[in-house]
């Protein structure tokens, strides 16, 4: 999706510990995490604001690996509902989390995230330009999700620039 070869030696995030990531390393890490996950599926992203996050993020954007987007903060309750019903192949999560689901199997870590496989195994096709889903309640308050394709993530990327 990114040619973010012209930048490798660039950086690219950098916490507030200090600790800096090129978008060289963004593309290496990225394969070696699209490796793990091994082809197109959802994944669910239990997001917060540390750079595991947004390294899963964008390394399954740009390997078209489908992510959906959820707050690693939910109540537990709701996102085994949410789990469930949507059988996602992998969760990344921090990798402190992973205790909390000893029925699912590490199989990658990295920058304090956590790669867990899930066991469902039920293949299901994804739409080919599905890139991304993101959560919002909608106007009846039940989760729903919206959906971005690749396009639309670049024509807003474009818009910023």
């Amino acid at each position: 999706m990114w040619d973010w070869g012209k930048f490798e030696k660039n950086i690219a995030l950098r916490d507030e510990y200090g600790t800096c990531l090129s978008y060289g390393d963004l593309e290496r890490q990225g394969a070696l995490l699209a490796q793990a996950v091994g082809r197109r599926c959802l994944v669910f992203v239990l997001c917060e604001n540390r750079m595991g996050s947004v390294l899963g993020y964008v390394s399954f954007l740009q390997n078209h690996i489908v992510p959906l987007m959820v707050g690693a903060k939910l109540e537990r309750e709701f996102l085994d509902g949410l789990v469930e019903t949507y059988r996602p192949d992998y969760l990344w999560m921090p990798a402190e989390m992973v205790k909390e689901y000893p029925d699912f199997t590490q199989v990658y870590d990295c920058y304090g995230y956590a790669l867990v496989k899930t066991g469902y195994e039920k293949v299901y096709p994804l739409y080919e330009e599905l890139a991304l889903l993101l959560t919002t309640s909608g106007s009846t308050g039940s989760p729903k999700f919206v959906r971005q394709s690749y396009q639309n993530i670049l024509a807003n990327a474009e818009s910023i620039v």
